[in-house]
């Protein structure tokens, strides 16, 4: 009923498509198990759900994001964690790689000219490593150099696994900055 009628009860499509996912799962379970011939919701079209556009902060909004963290309150008592989290937002900004892949870098994977981004996820069966060069960014190897010599003593750039620790002192720094009606995002 949420499904079909998504918009006669006023669902959002995000929801719709969710409950479509849910029911498509269990009945086609139904029908691997010997319960049911067919899957019900083959009938069904998942309802389609509109792309938000991303919005990327100009450099200037990305300064002003970095500098109202290294100066606020709350985060002078991780003086380390907030240079860790700082450089991990500059490799972002200025390579374009992936979170997960920059969380990934380490010290294997530099050389003098560059360095390999590993873009192998758990559903790739081949490997997705490519070369970013230098060359191709003035000043990312100033940055790289200074995030390896940072580096933990196993080898990896960065003291946390996964990327939560940055992204949430990011979404932190950027609702104190929209509350102070200092950044629109």
């Amino acid at each position: 009923m949420i499904v079909k009628n998504h918009e006669q009860f006023n669902y959002v499509e995000s929801t719709a498509y969710k409950q479509h996912q849910r029911l498509y799962a269990f009945f086609d379970w139904t029908v691997k198990a010997g319960y049911a011939t067919r899957n019900p919701m083959d009938a069904v079209p998942a309802p389609r759900v509109p792309q938000k556009d991303v919005v990327f902060p100009t450099w200037e909004e990305f300064n002003a994001v970095v500098e109202h963290y290294q100066s606020a309150s709350a985060h002078k008592n991780y003086r380390n964690e907030r240079e860790y989290n700082v450089r991990f937002w500059r490799v972002l900004a200025m390579t374009g790689m992936r979170i997960g892949e920059a969380v990934s870098l380490t010290l294997d994977d530099f050389t003098d000219e560059g360095f390999v981004i590993d873009g192998k996820r758990k559903y790739h069966k081949e490997e997705r490593k490519r070369w970013f060069l230098y060359a191709a960014v003035p000043g990312t190897k100033e940055l790289m150099q200074e995030c390896i010599k940072h580096a933990q003593p196993d080898g990896r750039l960065w003291p946390w696994q996964s990327y939560q620790n940055p992204a949430f002192h990011w979404r932190n720094t950027v609702r104190e900055l929209v509350m102070n009606e200092e950044y629109s995002p």
